[in-house]
């Protein structure tokens, strides 16, 4: 049985804020970019953690233009979407993957944290 269609008036919308925490640059535009920009037309306050620097994540660049690429790729499709934050995408450790997702949900304040580990509002 296909999905019920999005009813856009259902999704956050002014005085939300929600949090989307990825592992990769490319991850929120790929899999949910036009939720997300559905909600910052709503009027919700719209953020995103990465919590990596992709430095592993290109074919032909060294670790430091491939770093610099996917931040720049980034940035680009959060201006598009309407996201708005910080994107820190500076963890490598497991340690410190850990650690950046409860410091970022203290310093936001999310009302919706959304992650693609069970793809939930």
């Amino acid at each position: 049985m296909p999905a019920a269609p999005l009813d856009p008036s259902a999704l956050p919308g002014p005085g939300h804020t929600v949090l989307v925490i990825v592992p990769h640059a490319d991850d929120a535009a790929l899999f949910c970019g036009g939720t997300l920009r559905l909600m910052a037309d709503r009027g919700a306050r719209v953020a995103l953690l990465r919590v990596t620097d992709d430095r592993y994540d290109s074919v032909g660049l060294d670790e430091t233009a491939t770093i610099a690429a996917n931040t720049r790729d980034l940035h680009e499709a959060a201006r598009l979407l309407g996201i708005s934050g910080d994107f820190p995408g500076r963890a490598q450790t497991r340690i410190e993957q850990v650690l950046d997702v409860p410091c970022a949900l203290f310093s936001c304040g999310p009302d919706t944290p959304l992650d693609f580990e069970k793809n939930r509002f």
